[in-house]
């Protein structure tokens, strides 16, 4: 007998990737427009010293939360830096990196469509892999569509000195390096667990859980030694900015996570027994 087998289910990739498509719209939008605000915002020199300086001045914790050590790079790159460390442009990410994979595994166990999809011509390994695919390349092209926010807020916008968008895209890179991370995760957990509001939950709840590790540890001496347990340790911004090359170790911590992650997903969604 033939092999029903198709190679690979690019038809169920395509229907996938429409379901998605307005997240992704939805999050690239508002992710874009809040870098080209802040350049506009960064136009005005004298505004930025005032607003850096009253940042400078808030409690610790809530300077930490802002922008942490970004706040101490005076200039106006410093201060359209801002943006890819703020909490709301980092929830966005969050947004995305555990919607998808838990509404595409967990979401489609727990309605009973997972069994429908594997009784056609499909794998197990093939709608883990789409998935992923969807997840990550959605993550990669979330982390462009920031940089050229940023490109297209620096030409539009009119600055006293020439601003260099070389570090920009370092930032940029490393930041989806670990929003990539946070998907793995996300990935990990929908793989895990058949109700999707508890894959939600675990997946959220680990990243609240590092995001106040990396604030607790910038803000608090005491505390600095949890710091390499955050996974935001790892995207430090102002070192991305100041220096000339990439953060090579920091990108390694974070590729090893990814792959750890998106590795025992895959495993453990192989070995589950559907229905669940």
């Amino acid at each position: 007998m033939k092999n029903s087998r198709v190679s690979f289910p690019f038809t169920l990739l395509r229907f996938w990737f429409w379901r998605i498509l307005w997240l992704w719209l939805l999050v690239g939008f508002f992710i874009s427009i809040i870098q080209i605000i802040q350049c506009s915002i960064a136009q005005d020199n004298e505004n930025v010293k005032m607003t850096l300086d009253f940042l400078q001045r808030m409690p610790g914790f809530i300077k930490e939360a802002v922008g942490g050590d970004i706040l101490d790079i005076s200039s106006t790159t410093g201060f359209i830096a801002i943006t890819y460390q703020h909490p709301l442009v980092l929830a966005l990410y969050m947004v995305f990196a555990v919607c998808v994979p838990t509404g595409l595994l967990a979401g489609h166990v727990q309605d009973g469509n997972m069994e429908l999809i594997l009784s056609r011509s499909v794998t197990k390994n093939q709608v883990y892999i789409c998935a992923c695919i969807l997840t990550l390349v959605g993550m990669l092209t979330l982390v462009i569509v920031m940089f050229l926010g940023t490109v297209v807020g620096i030409n539009v916008c009119s600055f006293d000195q020439e601003i260099s968008l070389w570090p920009f895209f370092r930032a940029a890179i490393v930041g989806g390096l670990l929003s990539a991370t946070a998907a793995g995760v996300s990935l990990l957990a929908a793989a895990t667990f058949r109700n999707r509001g508890r894959a939600v939950g675990i997946a959220m709840t680990f990243f609240i859980v590092n995001y106040f590790i990396d604030l607790i540890a910038g803000w608090w001496p005491r505390a600095k030694f949890l710091g390499p347990s955050s996974i935001f340790y790892y995207l430090d911004t102002k070192e991305i900015l100041v220096g000339t090359g990439w953060p090579t170790g920091d990108m390694a911590v974070l590729a090893s996570i990814l792959i750890v992650t998106v590795i025992a997903g895959g495993i453990i969604w192989n070995r589950r027994d559907l229905p669940l």
